[in-house]
């Protein structure tokens, strides 16, 4: 799988440096714990968002990303999107507090391949990426606000040797994981995994070019406040 970057739980009393972080950011003299805060110094903004997430890099290390919800104090690290290749992530996507990306399979070709991830993070509570959720052999996800979401997975049996990009062969599925959990609402060859889309709570998708769609759970209205 491509590096997934990770940092020690950090207490407020006795910060923890991560030797894995990039060699890149070791020629920096500021410490490498506060690289993965909000306002880490020096940060460079690429992105801001209306739900008020922040996407970032360092000046010193091209390779990585970093997004962050406003007000929070820690940022979820990932490998900088790469579109056009087999290996990193690519298709990184925001609504809401909620960030979805695809994780590339690595080693395929050599006998040694691990096929495509999807990953589900809530920045209000990740402060790593795999504090988020995974979806093995996804090749598109998509999310709504509510942190429900959608897959198009690979459903052939057997172990998976492609990377998910392109994300054929098929056959595939179409999953959706809500508050009633995860289950299967449609398969087959003629899925499109390019036209998965998520608005709300409708899920749409092509099977053989006709669009077909489903509904994701809906959540209960909160009792009103006297």
């Amino acid at each position: 799988m491509a590096v997934l970057l990770s940092v020690s739980c950090l207490a407020a009393s006795a910060l923890a440096v991560n030797p894995g972080l990039p060699a890149a950011r070791a020629s920096s003299r500021v410490p490498e714990w506060a690289l993965m805060l909000c306002r880490a110094p020096g940060r460079v903004v690429l992105r801001t968002t209306a739900a008020g997430v922040v996407v970032f890099r360092l000046p010193h290390d091209p390779f990585t990303r970093f997004a962050c919800l406003r007000g929070k104090r820690y940022a979820v690290s990932f490998d900088r999107p790469l579109e056009g290749t087999t290996n990193g992530s690519a298709d990184l996507q925001f609504v809401g507090p909620f960030m979805t990306i695809q994780i590339y399979g690595s080693g395929c070709g050599s006998g040694a391949c691990e096929g495509p991830e999807g990953w589900l993070i809530d920045l209000r509570t990740a402060r790593v990426l795999t504090e988020g959720r995974r979806f093995g052999r996804v090749v598109r996800i998509r999310a709504n606000r509510s942190g429900d979401a959608a897959l198009i997975v690979r459903d052939s049996p057997g172990p998976d040797l492609d990377s998910g990009y392109p994300p054929g062969p098929g056959p595939f599925r179409v999953d959706i994981t809500d508050r009633k959990g995860r289950r299967t609402i449609d398969r087959g060859s003629g899925i499109d995994p390019g036209s998965l889309n998520v608005s709300g709570r409708l899920v749409t998708w092509l099977h053989d070019g006709a669009q077909r769609r489903a509904m994701l759970a809906e959540h209960p209205t909160p009792p009103a406040s006297r």
